[in-house]
């Protein structure tokens, strides 16, 4: 009974401010939601430049495991031309001390043979 005896105008100006209020809160709500989208994108940003910087981490890495390969071959290659360098140089030491050997056999020119890779192996020329 009691709300029948409430003006009519007053009955109206609640209404009204309920309705601002629903208003007020609906644009919040808004706001709120596009705050969430922007919050989202930024999130999905970040991710993507976070998978950009493990790519680039992988890249830099596969890189570093083929210079190392690289440098290995490289480090045999070069004990390859050393081992082929001493070889040649007691090549052309035997080479050079038979030279002055002259052999009237196939025995001797073993024993001569024989004797200059002895005297190689056990006494390599200083470099």
């Amino acid at each position: 009974m009691m709300l029948l005896q409430v003006p009519w105008v007053t009955l109206q100006r609640s209404s009204l401010t309920l309705h601002r209020s629903s208003l007020t809160l609906h644009r919040s709500s808004l706001t709120l939601h596009r705050s969430s989208l922007t919050l989202h994108r930024s999130s999905l940003t970040l991710h993507r430049s976070s998978l950009t910087l493990q790519r680039s981490s992988l890249t830099l890495y596969r890189s570093s495991l083929t210079l190392y390969r690289s440098s290995l071959t490289l480090q045999r290659s070069s004990l390859t031309l050393y081992r082929s360098s001493l070889t040649l140089h007691r090549s052309s030491s035997i080479q050079a001390w038979l030279g002055y050997k002259t052999c009237t056999s196939l025995t001797e020119c073993l024993a001569l043979l024989s004797i200059a890779v002895l005297s190689t192996l056990l006494h390599p020329p200083l470099s």
